[in-house]
């Protein structure tokens, strides 16, 4: 047998060996993650645009973002289970025009490259560009916000409707 074949026939098995064995779909971590999903609405109007943010309430974990869309829905993926305070800003967006372009200052338009705005959602056919809508500032902090959500594995909806 020669050096080349043999080196082939190592590559097969090791790739077969590894698929079996511990390449499987389905990730050992499923049990302690959790599918978020969910509309933010002030005063009953969807918040269209910002970041959600999701403070871990027990030590060592970094906060989660989460950034809601132009229809105010959210949706992402938390590693582990557990208890969060919710944050949501929309001052991230705030200077965007309406098809979420940055809205360039006076004497910078020959600076800023042309846009086709109607490109932005090719490939995306439902994308809704995000809009600002001020929300009470309180909301941005994890000691004021108010807002806790619970994650469990497997997916969960869950609301914020936010109030003054």
């Amino acid at each position: 047998m020669t050096k080349r074949v043999f080196v082939f026939q190592f590559v097969i098995v090791g790739f077969l060996l590894g698929s079996f064995l511990g390449c499987s779909s389905k990730k050992s971590s499923d049990s302690s993650s959790g599918m978020i999903t969910g509309k933010i609405t002030y005063k009953g109007s969807p918040v269209t645009g910002g970041m959600m943010y999701l403070e871990p309430k027990a030590a060592g974990e970094g906060r989660v973002p989460v950034s809601i869309d132009g229809t105010g829905t959210y949706k992402g993926s938390v590693s582990v289970g557990g208890s969060f305070i919710v944050t949501i800003e929309t001052e991230s967006i705030k200077g965007l025009s309406g098809d979420g372009m940055a809205t360039p200052k006076k004497g910078d338009l020959t600076k800023m490259p042309k846009m086709d705005v109607s490109k932005m959602s090719q490939g995306n056919p439902g994308f809704i560009p995000p809009k600002y809508v001020k929300i009470p500032a309180k909301y941005a902090s994890p000691k004021t916000s108010g807002l806790v959500l619970e994650v469990k594995a497997g997916n969960q909806p869950q609301n914020f409707d936010l109030k003054d």
